[in-house]
């Protein structure tokens, strides 16, 4: 996969995939302190430790499978990307972008979508052959 290269030939590039067991913020803030080696791991500094941690790197964080996040992970990432400074990259099928767009007409969550930078959509996926 593109992103998986991208990820390895580039420093301060975490990459995770988002699955039905990742639907709470928590959860994706336990993911993260994991991913990212970050001090804390649980209780109430979790969010303060993945913070510090990217912060100042330039970094990217690329969340696959985003269709699988909840409005709130959403919200939290959103959150670790403005307070980071970093990049944020969801990747995910088409009902991930009907959210995105349709959380951009709700007023709370118009500052998401108008941060979204660029859409990509690929009908067919990218098929690679080596000899």
């Amino acid at each position: 996969m593109a992103a998986e290269k991208y990820q390895h030939d580039t420093p301060n590039v975490w990459m995770m995939t988002a699955d039905s067991s990742m639907r709470s913020p928590t959860a994706i803030l336990r993911e993260l302190t994991e991913l990212l080696d970050a001090n804390e791991k649980r209780g109430p500094r979790m969010m303060a430790s993945v913070i510090q941690r990217v912060k100042g790197t330039r970094g990217l964080i690329i969340v696959d499978e985003a269709q699988n996040l909840t409005t709130e992970a959403i919200d939290l990432l959103h959150t670790i990307f403005d307070r980071g400074r970093i990049g944020l990259v969801f990747m995910g099928n088409e009902p991930l972008k009907g959210r995105i767009e349709g959380m951009g007409r709700q007023s709370s969550h118009a500052q998401i979508f108008s941060r979204v930078g660029m859409r990509k959509n690929r009908v067919n996926p990218l098929v690679i052959l080596l000899n």
